[in-house]
């Protein structure tokens, strides 16, 4: 055995760890899919399949095996396209995000200390809406396009300002439900429904409908998304699949000013 892994070169254990890294951000991303139990599947259908193939040698089973594993290819690209698709939304788009990154940098630098307006307005809305306990779903779309991944029910197109996201999601309003959003500093659409919210089942159980919609938008997209709860007033920030709870308005304001 000493003699095998003293064989091993710098090659080879890159190798291994490249494949570790891999299998461990596959695993992390079907947990957060809710996937998991799809996960562990394959995994036992390609254990079983090594068995039978390489170890016993059974050549009637392994032939129906290996037909099956040639059209479950194709299957597992059907089964997890949206996660398929959304990946690769994300690596396109760090790839502009990496050409945009010393312009970035100045901008940020001799920006850091002052908020955009129109965020001033966003943040100024959320604090009051949480003051009253009514529920908001605030998308801010980045670089990476949304529209795939939501259901827009009306387009407004109007300068981000307190009076109209308050009216938007006042309770007896029939946008009330949908989710708001900004695209290009400005108020794009309103009472918008995001297609596919996350069904993770390693979220806090306190999670509603509308922050597993931001999550599940987060998982896919690098949008900024805020939501406050009807329940309790809390206001959270999602962005790159991971959330920042019960936050203040100074603490907001502050996460908002890193906003392009």
């Amino acid at each position: 055995m000493w003699d095998t892994l003293l064989k091993i070169s710098i090659k080879d254990a890159l190798d291994i760890i490249c494949i570790a890294i891999l299998m461990f951000n596959f695993y992390k991303l079907m947990l957060r899919s809710g996937s998991l139990n799809k996960f562990i599947g394959i995994a036992f259908f390609f254990i079983i399949w090594v068995v039978v193939t390489q170890i016993f040698d059974m050549p009637m089973l392994s032939s129906v095996l290996n037909k099956l594993v040639e059209v479950g290819v194709v299957a597992l690209i059907i089964i997890f396209a949206e996660d398929i698709r959304g990946f690769l939304g994300k690596v396109g788009d760090r790839t502009r995000e990496s050409s945009r990154f010393f312009s970035w940098f100045v901008s940020s630098r001799k920006n850091s200390n002052v908020a955009k307006p129109e965020y001033v307005n966003i943040v100024e809305s959320c604090a009051s809406l949480s003051k009253n306990k009514v529920g908001a779903l605030i998308i801010i779309e980045q670089s990476m396009d949304i529209t795939p991944y939501i259901n827009i029910l009306s387009v407004i197109d109007a300068v981000p300002n307190q009076s109209l996201i308050e009216n938007i999601f006042f309770k007896n309003s029939p946008l009330h439900d949908g989710a708001l959003i900004v695209r290009d500093n400005r108020l794009y659409a309103a009472g918008c429904f995001v297609k596919n919210p996350s069904i993770s089942e390693s979220l806090p159980k306190h999670f509603g409908s509308r922050h597993r919609a931001a999550m599940g938008l987060c998982e896919q997209t690098d949008a900024v998304v805020i939501v406050v709860s009807e329940e309790t007033g809390r206001m959270s920030i999602f962005h790159n699949s991971s959330y920042n709870l019960n936050l203040t308005k100074g603490v907001m304001m502050e996460y908002i000013k890193n906003i392009e």
